[in-house]
């Protein structure tokens, strides 16, 4: 099942490491180390693991499991999403299942659309972008602050 969706998205890959999929990972493992100026030794330290296993990570090696990433997320203040690649990630709308709030959104930006140059609406859908961001790094910041808190009472 998980090759289909790999395969789907990054080609086959005959079960081999480094594939398009661990390679992609990785850049986007190194980006965000080198975004929060760390080198690969610190990031070790904080996730539990040698600085080969970072580098191996970040060369599409190896890929992290669920537990690592997670611990990369808390790292590194990034959404658990943010480390694979964004066209897996594509939604598909259903106007059937939209709230009434969500439709408002929808009917506003169209609106906008129609009288709004292609310079404005890049500049508008950046922001929208940015808040969508900044919302789903604070839910996972608490996310982990939680998981944290509740791993150290143990």
């Amino acid at each position: 099942m998980f090759a289909k969706l790999t395969d789907k998205f990054f080609g086959p890959d005959q079960g081999e490491m480094p594939n398009k999929f661990t390679r992609a990972m990785g850049k986007l493992i190194r980006a965000a180390r080198q975004e929060a100026n760390l080198t690969q030794e610190v990031l070790a330290k904080l996730i539990y693991k040698r600085q080969a296993a970072v580098s191996d990570m970040e060369n599409g090696k190896v890929e992290p499991s669920a537990s690592t990433l997670l611990l990369l997320c808390h790292a590194l203040n990034k959404p658990l999403g943010y480390f694979f690649p964004q066209n897996m990630w594509k939604v598909e709308i259903n106007e059937d299942e939209l709230d009434s709030e969500e439709q408002e959104l929808i009917l506003h930006a169209r609106r906008l659309s129609r009288y709004s140059n292609e310079s404005e609406l890049t500049k508008l859908i950046a922001q929208v972008r940015a808040l969508a961001d900044f919302a789903e790094n604070q839910a996972v910041k608490e996310f982990n602050e939680n998981l944290f808190r509740e791993m150290s009472k143990d």
